[in-house]
């Protein structure tokens, strides 16, 4: 493997910055995905052009199902009556609470990177992140061990 550069982003609507690169030609595949303790999650995504390999996405992030929790449901049965609600409202978005790691594999999409700006999908996006980081002031230490892990990976590539 050659050239790897880091890059730290921060993006507002993960869906609509995947999006974005998929208009720009790469295909999109998401990789490994997990849903924490904390109800956020965790995912990979790698993009290709021409079907090589040009950069891997590691983001942690909240969606619409956090709304359940900050709800503050007494019981199972209600969390699980929101989270059906929240599914089948048609309501969907992705809010990264810290930077997205971007690692590319060379430098054809460093122009888009250095001039990306966005906006929150959701108006009371500040307010969600804001509650989500005072309940768990070690979030970014997440983002930093699954980018660590993966970097680990590409050096025994």
């Amino acid at each position: 493997m050659g050239l790897i550069k880091i890059y730290s982003l921060d993006v507002k609507n993960l869906s609509g910055f995947i999006d974005k690169l998929k208009a720009l030609g790469f295909t999109i595949e998401e990789g490994p995905h997990v849903v924490l303790e904390d109800n956020s999650e965790v995912s990979v995504f790698k993009g290709y052009r021409s079907g090589e390999l040009e950069f891997i996405i590691v983001s942690h992030y909240l969606t619409q199902y956090y709304k359940a929790v900050l709800e503050n449901p007494v019981s199972d049965e209600e969390y699980l009556e929101k989270l059906l609600t929240l599914k089948y409202s048609g309501e969907r978005w992705s809010i990264p609470v810290s930077p997205v790691y971007f690692i590319a594999f060379n430098t054809s999409i460093e122009e888009f990177l250095s001039s990306f700006k966005d906006d929150y999908p959701v108006e009371k996006a500040e307010e969600i992140l804001s509650k989500y980081r005072s309940a768990n002031p070690s979030y970014k230490k997440i983002i930093e061990a699954a980018v660590g892990r993966i970097l680990d990976g590409l050096s025994e590539s």
